[in-house]
């Protein structure tokens, strides 16, 4: 697959990359699907999407030659899918009618280290950088996994890093490390990119549920309300109090109709700074704050 970024250099998929990354997301004999959207072959030149299921990993770097016009992205499922899905287009790529069913990140992983989380890949995909942890959970989680995106949100996401709270399916695909991401225009300030692995771990270890457990309760319970402080019915100002003692936080962000604001360190505990520590302003009461455990 070849691009031309913003300064006209000719971007090409990267097939040792490619193997590379599949050698981390798939076990041994795992049949996974290959997606490439708004492909544009010389057979079908409609922009469209292709795609095909692949156990045999070389097969599927070699099928990436199969998008050298050009692909919007390129992605693959992480999790196995049926075998019997191979009959669809085993090993091989296929055109697909239109409805068929088919940067903070550094200081979110330094934050997770501390609390005793595994190294995970890091990468960059081409649109933005992510981390990603396995976990070995049921299809149905309870909701596990989307409660823990809501953590990592509530206590991450600022002007500039912002969780993406969407990617808690298990029938998620993902971009292939390897390939070229161009949704959009190629500029000088968001040039198409080449999706890559970063730092990767010699073995990825599995998240342990306590892990996961652990960071899904951090999320305050929106539904608890706090009583006036003080009974003339006077409302207390977070805001300047918040100034008045020069809190280091950051905020206000908006959560859950009102506002909190995160604390850089701890004010409880100084050797915490990892963002555990925040305040809470809700529609429907005065403040809050909670302690890390």
């Amino acid at each position: 697959m070849t691009v031309s970024d913003a300064a006209g250099t000719r971007l090409v998929a990267d097939p040792a990359e490619a193997r590379r990354a599949l050698s981390f997301l798939l076990q041994p004999g795992q049949v996974t699907e290959l997606r490439a959207l708004d492909v544009s072959t010389a057979a079908y030149r409609r922009p469209h999407t292709a795609s095909g299921y692949f156990d045999d990993p070389d097969a599927l770097v070699g099928a990436l030659a199969a998008f050298e016009r050009g692909a919007k992205c390129v992605y693959v499922a992480l999790n196995p899918v049926e075998p019997a899905l191979l009959a669809r287009a085993a090993n091989r790529v296929r055109d697909v009618a239109d409805r068929e069913p088919l940067t903070g990140v550094r200081s979110i992983h330094d934050a997770l280290a501390a609390e005793g989380w595994p190294e995970p890949l890091m990468a960059d995909s081409g649109n933005g950088g992510h981390l990603l942890y396995p976990v070995d959970l049921p299809t149905d989680d309870g909701g596990l996994v989307r409660r823990v995106l809501a953590a990592l949100a509530f206590r991450f996401d600022d002007d500039t890093v912002a969780i993406d709270q969407s990617v808690c399916n298990p029938a998620r695909i993902w971009k292939l490390y390897g390939t070229v991401a161009r949704k959009g225009d190629s500029t000088p300030d968001r040039p198409h990119r080449l999706a890559r692995i970063l730092e990767a771990p010699v073995e990825l270890a599995p998240l342990s549920l306590d892990l996961l457990e652990a960071l899904a309760s951090a999320v305050p319970d929106a539904g608890v309300r706090s009583e006036a402080p003080s009974a003339g019915g006077t409302t207390f100002d977070l805001v300047a109090w918040i100034a008045k003692h020069n809190l280091d936080v950051v905020g206000p962000a908006p959560w859950q109709g009102g506002e909190r604001w995160i604390f850089s360190v701890c004010p409880w505990y100084p050797d915490h700074r990892n963002r555990s520590a925040y305040l809470l302003r809700l529609s429907s009461h005065y403040g809050g704050s909670r302690l890390p455990p």
